[in-house]
């Protein structure tokens, strides 16, 4: 199967258009929330509450919006179970209705199957180079999980793309060396990120109230 490859696109607000988008579902909340890390963090995503089809057309949109405008080559999709598996399957029908590219996608169970369809995997048969698609990287974990699946299966990991980049320090107390270090020198690449937010909420009267807390948080364990 031939390498993907996409043209770069000039639109400039399919962010902006996320955001909303993530923001009116629900999927982007703001506030206090402690994280898996302990950290009190001012604000809190979550792709599961892209849940209708409305809200999960709007997240696929975006992920392909970002394929394009970045150039991404790629032969396959993979996603980590579970929110990975319907961000890939709707990428894959969006990718298809927007670009003619019938790109094939595979996902993994949480626990390997004994009868039936048998095995970790569902889907295309992971070969070539494959775009990994999750929603943030928190610890890590998943991700490398993901690669370590697609490297078995004599897969190349292209690259990672995830909905939102948090921009901040890695924390040591979450034990996530060995799965950092399996991230090493694979292109990583989001949607949107900390600084997205920062632009979205502070011409808007309802959420520019954040802003200051959401500074200080990023002064604390941000990067740039």
């Amino acid at each position: 199967m031939a390498t993907y490859y996409s043209v770069k696109s000039m639109m400039q607000n399919y962010k902006d258009i996320f955001i909303e988008s993530a923001y009116k579902c629900g999927a982007l909340q703001f506030g206090e929330f402690t994280l898996n890390s302990g950290r009190k963090s001012p604000f809190f995503f979550n792709t599961g509450k892209f849940s209708n089809g409305s809200a999960i057309n709007a997240i696929a949109n975006a992920y392909v919006d970002t394929i394009i405008n970045n150039g991404l080559k790629f032969d396959m999709i993979f996603g980590p179970a579970y929110k990975g598996i319907p961000l890939v399957t709707s990428i894959s029908q969006v990718l298809y209705q927007r670009e003619n590219l019938s790109v094939p996608f595979s996902f993994n169970r949480k626990e390997k199957k004994d009868h039936g369809e048998t095995g970790l995997l569902v889907g295309a048969e992971i070969k070539k180079k494959v775009l990994v698609i999750d929603d943030v990287i928190s610890s890590g974990v998943s991700i490398a999980e993901s690669i370590q699946i697609i490297r078995k299966n004599k897969g190349e990991v292209a690259c990672i793309l995830i909905a939102l980049d948090r921009k901040e320090k890695k924390d040591d107390s979450l034990n996530n060396e060995e799965a950092l270090s399996i991230m090493v020198n694979i292109p990583i690449f989001s949607i949107i990120n900390y600084f997205d937010i920062i632009n979205f909420i502070q011409d808007k009267p309802d959420l520019s109230t954040y802003r200051d807390s959401l500074v200080r948080y990023h002064n604390r364990y941000g990067i740039n």
